[in-house]
């Protein structure tokens, strides 16, 4: 097994550089509240971008469960922007052979209350 060269991480549509100061203190995910559904943890979102995982990421489900809450981003002492790097996870997932777009209709709707609800409480 050859060793993993970290210094010369290929760039991809991810955007995953800025996660590479990432050192899994999980203070993202203490504060997560999708932690532990179907073995989510944002540290290992985050190690896999930086590993240039990109297809097993962009085939996972794990950027789906993320509620968006913003929380993780909040608490990262050093400021990676998990919630960046699941939006551009979601936005590359093929759908039919298209990009996704933003949610419409009466999803958008709730998705917006939702989140407004999570800024205001800090809980849905």
């Amino acid at each position: 097994m050859e060793a993993l060269d970290l210094i010369n991480v290929p760039e991809t549509k991810l955007n995953a550089q800025q996660a590479m100061a990432c050192f899994t203190c999980a203070t993202c995910v203490s504060g997560c509240p999708a932690t532990g559904i179907d073995g989510f943890d944002a540290r290992k979102l985050v190690r896999m971008a930086v590993l240039g995982m990109e297809k097993e990421l962009i085939d996972a489900r794990w950027p789906w469960i993320c509620t968006m809450c913003g929380r993780c981003d909040y608490a990262c002492p050093m400021g990676v922007k998990i919630g960046d790097l699941i939006r551009n996870i979601r936005y590359s997932s093929p759908k039919d052979g298209e990009q996704l777009r933003h949610p419409q209709g009466r999803f958008r709707l709730r998705h917006e209350r939702c989140g407004r609800g999570i800024r205001r409480r800090g809980r849905l």
